[in-house]
């Protein structure tokens, strides 16, 4: 309603999970689900949003999906910019030189036990990877954790994964992160995936699905990339990408991570364009 040019954003949450995954993640998954597309829908029907989106000079978003979410409401100035940054402190930790080991190659997931994380698809396309004695971590803690324990225990491959539940600090993440090889993170929708900014720092390229934030991070980070959307079973896909990163893991452009995604530098960005709205 004033004359200010308005900003809206950061603004996330336009991300789906396709239909045919919804009941592979249990009936409280399913439920999660249906209700997180009603508020969706009801959104974007509310007509204030849409005000708001038709009248901001600019509109900030986390990720393609919410781009496109953004713009039917009627944005027209849209940028894709990254809700969170990495401080100094946490990329010289992240930096930090790996141990030199004869250790087998590692797979590592860091996340939140529930459905739509992606774990239990990251476990059991391990199990289906013919990928010798490769390891899998799993970093987790929380509600949902008995089901990430039912998958390792009937797996075919249970000597070879480790599930650590909870940390005392972020830098025990952050080792466990650097001594890593891959990072699976199979989240089938997350406004931006703070863990593989994490990982690329620490020289781990990440496997992930087409969509929301992890995706157009992996990709500029010389990531595994998957649709989604595509007919070829997921498994089938996450399994093929565990084999071809052991037989060829790419390196990660650390130099870009450090450059573009420190707090200083977003901060500067945010700034930048404030100062182009007042002068026009």
């Amino acid at each position: 309603m004033l004359s200010k040019p308005f900003v809206w954003g950061v603004v996330g949450g336009g991300e789906k999970a396709p239909f045919r995954f919804w009941p592979s993640f249990g009936v409280k998954g399913f439920l999660f689900e249906l209700f997180r597309l009603i508020a969706q829908k009801l959104g974007e029907l509310d007509p204030f949003t849409r005000i708001t989106a038709r009248r901001s000079k600019l509109v900030l978003v986390t990720s393609k999906d919410t781009y496109k979410a953004v713009e039917r409401l009627g944005a027209r100035n849209i940028e894709i910019f990254p809700q969170v940054g990495l401080s100094q402190d946490q990329i010289e930790t992240l930096s930090l030189p790996k141990s030199k080991r004869a250790a087998p190659f590692t797979f590592v997931s860091i996340a939140r036990p529930i459905p739509w994380k992606g774990i239990e698809y990251g476990l059991r396309a391990f199990e289906l990877a013919d990928i010798g004695d490769a390891n899998y971590i799993v970093l987790s803690k929380g509600k949902g954790i008995a089901r990430i324990k039912k998958i390792i225990d009937g797996s075919k491959k249970r000597s070879q994964i480790r599930l650590i539940e909870g940390v005392d600090s972020l830098d025990e993440v952050y080792a466990i992160l650097r001594e890593s090889d891959v990072l699976v993170h199979l989240a089938f929708h997350e406004a931006f995936g703070n863990v593989v900014l994490e990982a690329a720092v620490a020289d781990v390229p990440s496997i992930c699905l087409d969509g929301g934030g992890p995706e157009s991070l992996a990709k500029k980070f010389n990531g595994y990339i998957i649709d989604k959307t595509i007919d070829t079973p997921l498994l089938k896909a996450v399994a093929y990408l565990m084999k071809e990163s052991c037989r060829d893991r790419k390196a990660v452009d650390v130099d870009i991570v450090k450059e573009e995604f420190r707090w200083e530098v977003l901060a500067n960005k945010i700034l930048i364009d404030y100062y182009k709205l007042l002068d026009e």
